[in-house]
């Protein structure tokens, strides 16, 4: 009679094997935007021509755009780049006359402050959620603020007789404050350069597996101690950026 060996078993249930962790997706991507502004403009008390004048905030408008570039791994988004924006408000310092050289009578009037600026952030994108058609990502990091070439629009008005009691103590606005010349004029880098931190929020669409649009409102706080221009002005942003973005694997 022939015996028939059986399999051997160590008593122990065999587990299912775990399919391998896929890797996580890692992208290049580059992002070209349109932005529109809402800037809040604070500035600080300052003695002006011996007068005191107290703080001031002012709102004003602005647009700009910006190329990025970003490397993403998993929900994990990095991204640097350049964003231009131009600013413009009208400052806090008064109306001023005073009496010139040539004997006229001259009435200043301090009426804008415009702004080329050059923005160069380090974001960190976190996606809370993370589809092949939509994307939606929170985002904070720094960015280092330049200015490139300010305009100071100080008009004067010159004429024989006195628009209003002139100041004899004092002359131009132009001599009593100083007005920084930008990085692309030739001024300082401490004069024109300040810090700012970034919160955001993003909705991303994918239109084709590479291409997306998305919308991306930001919010920047001024971190530097002290502020710009000749007021020492401290600027906080309200944008939206309206953009495209391609990935590239």
């Amino acid at each position: 009679m022939a015996l028939h060996s059986l399999p051997q078993t160590s008593g122990v249930p065999s587990l299912p094997l775990e399919p391998p962790t896929p890797p996580r997706e890692k992208l290049w991507r580059f992002s070209m935007f349109a932005s529109s502004d809402f800037n809040i403009v604070y500035s600080p008390p300052e003695l002006v021509f011996d007068t005191l004048i107290g703080r001031d905030t002012t709102f004003a408008v602005g647009y700009g755009g910006g190329l990025t570039v970003s490397f993403k791994t998993g929900r994990w988004e990095f991204q640097s780049g350049g964003i231009y924006s131009f600013k413009r408000y009208i400052p806090k310092t008064p109306d001023h006359t005073y009496q010139d050289q040539q004997g006229y009578f001259v009435l200043e009037k301090f009426k804008s402050i415009q702004m080329d600026l050059l923005q160069v952030p380090l974001h960190v994108h976190f996606h809370f959620l993370d589809q092949p058609k939509w994307k939606v990502y929170g985002v904070g990091g720094l960015s280092l603020n330049l200015v490139l070439t300010p305009v100071y629009e100080v008009v004067q008005t010159r004429r024989v007789q006195a628009f209003s009691i002139p100041d004899e103590s004092f002359g131009s606005l132009k001599e009593e404050k100083d007005f920084p010349h930008g990085l692309l004029e030739g001024g300082s880098f401490r004069d024109n350069a300040f810090l700012t931190g970034n919160i955001g929020l993003g909705v991303e669409r994918f239109l084709h597996p590479r291409w997306s649009v998305f919308l991306q409102p930001n919010y920047q706080y001024f971190l530097s101690k002290k502020g710009i221009g000749p007021n020492q002005d401290k600027i906080y942003t309200l944008s939206l950026h309206l953009g495209t973005k391609v990935s590239l694997k």
